[in-house]
Formats: C-alpha cells, structure tokens, sequence
C-alpha cells in the first residue's frame, strides 16, 4: 500500500479595501504564465513582487501531488521533498500577508 504526498498552494486570492460599509475588492491569480491583477474591467500582468499584500481577503489553494510514498515503514525522498515543498509554500504565503 502506498499514500500520495501533496502540499498546498496559493493560486488565487481577492483583496478588500476600504471600512466595513463600502470598499473595493479586486483579485489576484496565477497561471503557467505569472501572476495577473483582476481590478474591474481591468487585467494587468503583474511581478512575484507586486503581489504581496497585508489585504489578502480570500484565499484560493490548489492541491499538489508531490510524490508516493511506500507505507512500508520507511519513508522516500519524495517525502523529504514534500517537506520541503511545504516549507516553501508557507514561506510564500507569510511573504503574501507582508
């Protein structure tokens, strides 16, 4: 028997500006080809960079198979690398909300 090792990542979020009573809300995603900024009818592609944001509003994960591991008591590289890539998805998420 084996399992399937997968991570998390952030493929999409809006974003919320303004008070309690009005605001504007706007949405970010990314595709194979980067990251846009969807701002009514607007779509801007945008840099790693300009995507961070303290207003992230809804976020948006995509599930990722990373690898199988063999349910035989020891554990494979590809766990290693799922632990590694789980590191890097939360790194990028606490970069996000910076």
């Amino acid at each position: 028997s084996s399992r399937v090792l997968w991570t998390l990542a952030v493929t999409q979020f809006s974003v919320h500006s303004g008070g309690l009573y009005g605001g504007h809300y706007w949405a970010y995603a990314k595709t194979e080809h980067g990251w846009y900024e969807f701002n009514d009818s607007s779509v801007h592609k945008i840099s790693e960079d300009q995507v961070k944001t303290p207003n992230a509003y809804v976020l948006f994960y995509q599930r990722r198979d990373v690898a199988e591991e063999m349910s035989t008591g020891g554990s494979s590289a590809g766990a290693a690398e799922a632990a590694t890539t789980n590191s890097i998805v939360e790194s990028d998420l606490k970069d996000l909300m910076q």
